[in-house]
């Protein structure tokens, strides 16, 4: 694959690392709010990610998603999905397939988020929102229901809106989010930047991490970098990339379980990747 090289004082932006994670062939993957498979609903942002497959020739499934504007439902977002399918590549128009996709694709990270940094109780009527995605609401007994997969540290509470009225109309209920309620919850890159750089009043992103976008299984991983760590089920990589007058390679690194991710400053990129085994 040719190295993109670009003169000096070039203002374009450099591309990111991306994530890469490990998967079995038939895998479903969901972290917080985002998943994959089988549906995007609960995620309600316009995200992407790469499948790769087979050995050689590759194939690659691209998913993605564009916002509806003005989008104010989880189902509408749907109607504005695609996939495109590429099959029969070889090793370079892979790499070429991801160096397009770094630049390009939105992608979400794993935030955690302070939902009451004061010292008193909040108290939330109806329904909880987090930066336009509705997370958690209390029905008219009072019962409250959460979206999947998150989990809040204290549990959340609820309590009657008010003494019972005269009139028959229902009484509301109110959502009780004690001091120091944390959870973790999946956000676009670019708004969880912005929302920890200007935090709302009374909540805070206390640390976030990049989610996978790009899954390969075992052998196509061993296929594509013969020269990189052994893959593991479920582990996750960190596909870097560098840049010389001779060429560039793609950097494979593991990425610790307990090791707290941030985001990393970009960098020029540019991969090569290994092509079929002679």
């Amino acid at each position: 694959m040719r190295t993109r090289n670009h003169p000096a004082g070039d203002n374009r932006p450099e591309l990111p690392d991306l994530r890469l994670q490990v998967v079995d062939r038939n895998f479903s993957f969901r972290e917080c709010n985002y998943s994959l498979y089988p549906s995007w609903m609960a995620y309600p942002w316009a995200n992407a990610h790469l499948v790769i497959r087979g050995t050689y020739p590759y194939a690659i499934d691209r998913c993605e998603r564009t916002a509806l504007r003005n989008e104010t439902s989880l189902v509408g977002s749907l109607l504005d999905a695609t996939t495109q399918y590429h099959d029969g590549l070889d090793a370079d128009a892979v790499g070429a397939a991801l160096l397009e996709f770094s630049q390009l694709a939105p992608r979400p990270v794993k935030a955690l988020l302070n939902l009451n940094t004061a010292a008193k109780t909040r108290r939330v009527t109806g329904q909880l929102s987090v930066h336009g995605c509705r997370i958690a609401s209390v029905g008219k007994a009072g019962e409250l229901s959460t979206l999947g997969g998150l989990e809040f540290l204290p549990e959340l509470g609820t309590e009657p809106g008010g003494p019972a009225r005269t009139d028959g109309l229902r009484v509301r209920h109110r959502i009780l989010i004690r001091p120091g309620t944390r959870v973790q919850f999946a956000l676009p890159h670019v708004l969880a930047d912005a929302a920890r750089k200007r935090p709302r009043p009374g909540q805070r992103i206390e640390r976030f991490e990049i989610l996978p976008s790009v899954f390969t299984d075992s052998g196509t991983f061993r296929a594509l970098w013969p020269d990189g760590p052994q893959p593991q089920l479920g582990q996750r990589y960190r596909l870097g990339f560098g840049s010389s007058r001779k060429g560039a390679a793609a950097r494979l690194s593991p990425i610790p379980a307990e090791e707290p991710e941030v985001l990393p400053e970009p960098r020029l990129a540019a991969v090569q990747l290994a092509g079929p085994a002679a």
